[in-house]
């Protein structure tokens, strides 16, 4: 499964041995129109090749950012602010990782 398919409604029409997250049989838009078992939404393939040509030109570039460049420790006048850190570099941790205010 990809890191994207379970924002997808529906699932795949060809079953879990389907190779790719499109077609699917129930999926409809944000607004709720159906869309059929058998198409692949042009943008979902459009977004594909983007994701695609920026990797390939730019390698790295869709990675999560991470590393020794992150902030820990801010000072300004008086106020100190500690920021907690995260150790993994996976991206589905990163995005859940949670915020506190």
């Amino acid at each position: 499964m990809g890191r994207y398919e379970p924002k997808f409604s529906g699932s795949r029409t060809g079953g879990f041995a389907q190779e790719r997250a499109w077609p699917r049989t129930g999926a409809s838009t944000y607004y709720g129109e159906v869309i059929p078992p058998d198409a692949i939404p042009v943008a979902s393939e459009n977004g594909s090749y983007e994701a695609a040509f920026l990797e390939l030109t730019n390698p790295g570039s869709l990675s999560p950012v991470a590393g020794s460049s992150t902030v820990k420790r801010e000072k300004v006048g008086q106020l100190e602010v500690e920021y907690a850190a995260s150790t993994s570099t996976d991206v589905d941790d990163v995005v859940a990782y949670p915020l506190r205010w």
